[in-house]
């Protein structure tokens, strides 16, 4: 894809919400990040969407592909081979693919 027409968000994002599976307040911050936050950042262009497990310390990043869907039972799970995992990330892609978001670190 060119760079001239790739798009990622211009600041970091954060809100807060409940969690879907596990009833749980979490919330969407500004760095730093804990086990029960999330914080969207901006990336270079060809970066993709990257997802990244900052409770982990190697091995950590998760490619959102076909290819890394671990399971999809109830919600999509994509995995790295390592098996590290990332779940429930279906509407946070459409979101992106919505607002034609191509680069972001989650």
């Amino acid at each position: 894809m060119s760079v001239l027409s790739q798009s990622t968000i211009a600041n970091k994002v954060s809100f807060s919400g409940i969690g879907i599976h596990t009833g749980k307040k979490v919330n969407l911050n500004i760095l730093p990040a804990s086990p029960n936050s999330m914080t969207i950042l901006p990336s270079s262009p060809n970066t993709g969407i990257i997802f990244k497990r900052v409770d982990l310390k190697h091995n950590n990043t998760v490619i959102p592909n076909f290819e890394n869907v671990s399971e999809a039972t109830l919600c999509t799970t994509v995995s790295n081979q390592f098996d590290v995992k990332v779940s429930t990330i279906e509407h946070l892609m459409a979101a992106f693919l919505g607002l034609g978001i191509d680069n972001a670190i989650v």
